[in-house]
């Protein structure tokens, strides 16, 4: 993954469905302080618009992906095969 602060775009470059990293990555107890992602919805809901937003949560002390819209739900992001999704780095 990327080491530099900031937003890429990164491809799977995978033929199956991938679950999102947490090695590496920054995880915070606020989304504007973690590492996150933005998964394009039409990926896997053909038709779909928008981004489903992650940041990676450390307020248990274990690093989990929680979405950004509910704040309350876990879930790990699952990157479908040969797909894209920008992962926005907070620090190198």
């Amino acid at each position: 993954l990327p080491t530099a602060a900031g937003t890429r775009l990164i491809g799977t470059g995978w033929p199956a469905v991938l679950t999102a990293p947490v090695t590496g990555l920054h995880a915070d107890t606020t989304p504007e302080l973690a590492d996150r992602l933005r998964l394009w919805n039409g990926a896997t809901t053909p038709g779909a618009g928008g981004y489903s937003g992650f940041y990676l949560d450390d307020t248990s002390g274990t690093a989990v992906w929680r979405q950004q819209a509910a704040e309350s739900s876990l879930e790990t992001p699952q990157l479908p095969p040969f797909h894209g999704f920008f992962l926005i780095r907070v620090s190198p």
